[in-house]
């Protein structure tokens, strides 16, 4: 099973996922703004990180789907709402294709569509070195958010997702999120989708968001966060909880 924290008591139930370069804490900014009497917040660690991180891989995306629904039936919830931020809006993708009936509404923040991310070789050479090198994932995280924010942040963020993971995990994530590909399982969905895009998010853009999962789903919203790049839950936290939470409030429908 996966590991996680819990906070909050309500009977609606939320997931909250990370992405590649951190673990749940990435998240910790945003508990004093959630609705904790109304919702029940889980934060996972995928296998390799953070609480998980002693856990075995494989280290793929739908191994990861899969010990999502693994962790819902443990849990004895019948349905669930999702929110994931980058490699996580894989994992939506795949929970929406495999299990529409029990995503009650999703929210992607600077989500991965799922197609093959193409990299030209300079690119695919940093990334596969932040593995292991400090500067290089470092670099990757000024990329991400238009190299606009402190230097002391940087090197924070650095050295706590270094923390956050295995070299191991990390890398076959990285090869996983890059290259797997299956967006026509998921044509027609009519799950609903709040997808959230970074106004410096040089990558994960508006622009791309509409080609991509605008096309694809039949019940999405795509919006841009300004003052903002890859990672709002550290550059606007409290404006990121307010979105998720009031598009996750829209589709209570029923009591687990």
């Amino acid at each position: 099973m996966l590991n996680y924290i819990s906070i909050g008591t309500g009977s609606e139930k939320v997931f909250f996922l990370h992405g590649w370069k951190m673990d749940h804490t990435c998240f910790d900014g945003m508990h004093s703004s959630l609705d904790k009497e109304r919702f029940t917040f889980v934060f996972v660690d995928q296998r390799g990180y953070g609480l998980s991180k002693q856990q075995a891989g494989p280290y793929n995306i739908v191994q990861i789907a899969e010990d999502l629904i693994e962790l819902v039936d443990e849990l004895k919830w019948s349905g669930f709402h999702f929110v994931g931020h980058s490699m996580a809006g894989k994992v939506l993708c795949r929970l929406i294709a495999d299990a529409p009936h029990r995503v009650k509404s999703a929210v992607g923040i600077t989500p991965c569509p799922p197609v093959k991310i193409p990299f030209d070789e300079d690119g695919w050479k940093l990334f596969s070195k932040a593995a292991d090198d400090r500067l290089s994932r470092e670099e990757v995280f000024r990329l991400a958010t238009g190299n606009r924010l402190a230097n002391s942040w940087y090197e924070f963020i650095t050295h706590e997702s270094m923390l956050a993971s295995t070299p191991k995990a990390f890398s076959d994530y990285l090869y996983s999120w890059v290259n797997y590909a299956f967006h026509e399982e998921i044509i027609g969905s009519s799950v609903p989708i709040k997808l959230l895009a970074g106004e410096f998010d040089a990558d994960i853009t508006y622009d791309l968001m509409q080609e991509t999962y605008g096309k694809w789903l039949s019940n999405v919203e795509i919006s841009e966060i300004k003052n903002c790049g890859h990672y709002p839950m550290y550059e606007t936290p409290l404006f990121l909880a307010a979105e998720c939470e009031g598009f996750l409030k829209r589709f209570i429908k029923s009591r687990d």
